[in-house]
Formats: structure tokens, sequence, C-alpha cells
């Protein structure tokens, strides 16, 4: 076996399609190209990070900082993950990760499983439109001692470089309120 790596290991990451990006990371192998599935969610490929603020009836308003990762594998489905930290102690403070996926009754109908670290699983279906998702949950499970959550709701809209989202939320006994916002720069094409 040679000990010379191949050009491909060294490649910048790849444009695809209409300027979409490939962010499936490097390990050794040649990365695949987008399913053609996804291509539509494409736009969302890549790391983002920054700032948000939270509020809740039942919590003081807060801010945070947060890691957000879409890539893929060339499967038809997106991979999701984010992380959120208090900004002044650095402590984590949510995590999540999952599945996005276009599939159903129409070409921009939209699927995400969403796992929560503290024991809540989201099924959620909506819309995309150009560079705007909207989802709804359909489904939340919770283990036995997870907080109640009955709801979820995520609205996402890229300009560019910025990924802007809003987050609602069904929780402990109370409608749907407003719960998160935040404004997250792409630092890097890939995941």
């Amino acid at each position: 076996m040679s000990s010379k790596s191949s050009s491909a290991e060294h490649e910048p990451t790849k444009l695809l399609g209409s300027g979409q990006h490939n962010a499936e990371p490097d390990f050794g192998k040649i990365r695949p190209m987008i399913h053609p599935s996804i291509e539509p969610l494409a736009f969302l490929v890549g790391k983002w990070s920054g700032e948000g603020v939270g509020e809740y009836p039942t919590v003081r308003p807060f801010t945070y900082g947060e890691e957000t990762v879409f890539t893929h594998t060339g499967k038809p489905y997106l991979i999701y993950s984010q992380r959120t930290w208090n900004l002044e102690t650095g402590q984590a403070m949510h995590e999540e990760s999952g599945y996005w996926r276009l599939c159903g009754p129409s070409p921009n109908h939209v699927e995400a499983m969403i796992v929560h670290a503290f024991g809540v699983a989201e099924v959620a279906e909506g819309m995309i439109e150009g560079t705007h998702v909207e989802l709804v949950s359909t489904s939340v499970s919770m283990t036995s001692t997870a907080k109640s959550v009955s709801a979820l709701g995520r609205s996402l809209a890229v300009d560019g470089d910025m990924l802007h989202y809003r987050l609602r939320m069904s929780a402990v006994g109370l409608p749907a309120h407003h719960h998160l916002c935040a404004d997250l720069q792409r630092t890097t094409l890939g995941g």
C-alpha cells in the first residue's frame, strides 16, 4: 500500500449544483455529492455560530452562544446537530441532533427527526420555500424524567451566510410561546 495521499483527500470543499456546498467531513475518502432529493436543503449545509436570546414564562430571559451544523453523507437526508452554552461561564446548556429530509405529499415537504439531550424526541414536518423553512411538531415523545414538552415550532431563514431562526414551544402545561431566536454566521462550508 502506497504512503502517498490521493489528491482528492486534500482538495477544498467542492461547490455543488447551484452554488451549494458539499459538507461531508474529509475522512480520507472522496466526498460524496449531496443527494439530489435534498438539493433544495443544501443552503443549510455548513457550520453556523453566533448568539441567541431565550425567554419563556417560567424562566428569566437569557442569552447563549450556539453552534449548529448541517452536513451530509450523500444519502437522502441532512445530518443536524446543535449545541448551546452560557456566554459568561461557557457551561453547556442544551444539545440536540437529528436528520432532515425532503419527502411526502409535495416536493417542498420537509421532515425532521430531532432528539433533545434532556429526554425529548421530536418529529416535525413543514415546508421549504426558497431559503426559508417552517416546521411544526407532529409528535413529541418524552422519557419518564424529561421536562413536559407538548409541541415545538421552528422557523429558519438563510440570507447569504446568515441563518436566522425562531423556536416556539408548548411546555409544562403552557400554550405555545416564543422561546428562542438567534442569528448565526456560517463559519465553514462543511460540518
